[in-house]
């Protein structure tokens, strides 16, 4: 897990250059003209990423990159055992969801983000090693 987020990092330093100018709202909005699953729940995304990144302090765009490459803004993503936007593996932190689903879009990026902040600081708070 802590390669993947490594090479995620990595991709946001690439593509953070790309949308640094950009709002989160435009970020989510662009996507949505090339991704129809992703509009269906734009407003919520945009409301949960912005209240993760607020709670836990980690930067909204890094958030919504890492959401971006996981998920492509699909709230019923799954891979083998990750699962929704943040793509949570449930064997790890299926607890921190409360009783809530592993789909349900706020918790799912509210834990995605409490993983993220986790790692940040692991690192000292340097996420470009």
């Amino acid at each position: 897990m802590f390669k993947k987020l490594v090479m995620l990092i990595a991709f946001f330093l690439f593509s953070h250059f790309a949308i640094a100018e950009m709002k989160l709202e435009e970020v989510i909005d662009y996507d949505c003209r090339f991704n129809r699953k992703a509009c269906a729940a734009a407003s919520e995304v945009k409301a949960a990423v912005k209240a993760a990144s607020s709670k836990y302090g980690v930067d909204p765009l890094l958030l919504l990159s890492i959401i971006r490459e996981e998920s492509k803004f699909r709230p019923l993503a799954r891979s083998s055992s990750s699962h929704g936007l943040a793509q949570v593996n449930s064997h790890y932190h299926l607890k921190k969801f409360e009783g809530k689903s592993i789909y349900d879009i706020a918790k799912n990026v509210d834990v995605g983000a409490s993983i993220l902040k986790y790692c940040i600081n692991r690192k000292k708070g340097n996420v470009s090693k």
